[in-house]
Formats: structure tokens, C-alpha cells, sequence
């Protein structure tokens, strides 16, 4: 038969390196997850400026699209001889209609900021999950210490 204080230190040290290297992989499966998250975020980030910057191109080209209506009816306007309140309902008509379309571009940004802001809540909610579930594989100093000595009993009692 083998030395039971061998066998106790033997599987003491066993269970001491398995509870380190469990311990390590979970660390190392949090860290991953939070560059995981990290990149994600940093592509949120780029996606949220592009919705802006197409949302505010879109703007510009609808400014753009409304002075030149407004200049056609004032040059309208002037080629017929047209006074009053035509002219006024011409410009309210074009004021209006640009702002219609104006509302429907700012609608549309805002649904697309809002698409890229649940996916980015949904992946957030992943990576805490992943980090939770390393975290339950991880054992407490306590419990490492308790791990060891049962398995220092165990080894002891095995061997006698």
C-alpha cells in the first residue's frame, strides 16, 4: 500500500491545479467576452454615425430639393404675372410638403438608430450571460480550500 500522507498530498495537489486551471478558463472566457463586447460596441458606435451622416445627407438633398421648388415658383410667378395669394399658397404648398418629407427622414434615422440600439442591448445581455456563466464555473477561495481538503480526506482514507 501507498503512504496515505503521499496519496492525501498527491490529491490535494491534483485538486488544487483542476480548481487553478477551472478558475483560469472562466477568467479567461470573461476577458474574451468583454473584448467580444468591446468590438461590438465600437461597431455600434460606427453604425450610429452612419445612420447620421445618411440622415443629414438625406436632409441636405431635401433642403436643397425644396429651395430649388421654391425658386421655380417664384420664377413662376414672375414669368406669368401671378400676384398674391397663388403665390403664397405656391410657397405653402412647397413649405409643406418639404416638411412632410423632412419628418419622414428624421422618423426613418430615428427607427434605424433605434434597430442598431436593441441589437446592441441584445449583445450586451449575451456577453453578461456569457461572464455570469464563467463566473458560476469559478470557485471561491473557500470553496477551492474545501475542494482540496476533501480530496487530501479522500486520497487519505483511499490509501490507508
Amino acid at each position: 500500500m501507498c503512504n496515505p500522507v503521499y496519496m492525501a498530498a498527491a490529491m490535494m495537489i491534483g485538486k488544487a491545479v483542476e480548481v487553478s486551471s477551472t478558475n483560469k478558463a472562466a477568467t479567461s472566457a470573461q476577458e474574451a467576452a468583454i473584448t467580444r463586447q468591446n468590438i461590438l460596441n465600437s461597431q455600434t458606435e460606427e453604425e450610429m454615425r452612419d445612420i447620421s451622416r445618411k440622415t443629414g445627407m438625406e436632409l441636405t438633398a431635401e433642403r436643397r430639393k425644396a429651395l430649388s421648388q421654391r425658386a421655380d415658383a417664384v420664377a413662376y410667378s414672375a414669368d406669368t404675372g401671378v400676384a398674391g395669394v397663388v403665390n403664397l399658397r405656391n410657397f405653402g404648398n412647397v413649405l409643406m410638403q418639404s416638411s412632410f418629407t423632412k419628418g419622414t427622414i428624421t422618423s426613418l434615422g430615428e427607427a434605424d438608430v433605434l434597430k442598431v440600439a436593441r441589437g446592441s442591448e441584445s449583445d450586451y445581455l449575451e456577453t453578461m450571460n456569457t461572464i455570469n456563466v464563467a463566473q458560476s464555473k469559478k470557485s471561491s477561495p473557500l470553496s477551492a480550500a474545501l475542494q482540496i481538503g476533501t480530496a487530501g480526506v479522500s486520497g487519505y482514507v483511499g490509501a490507508s
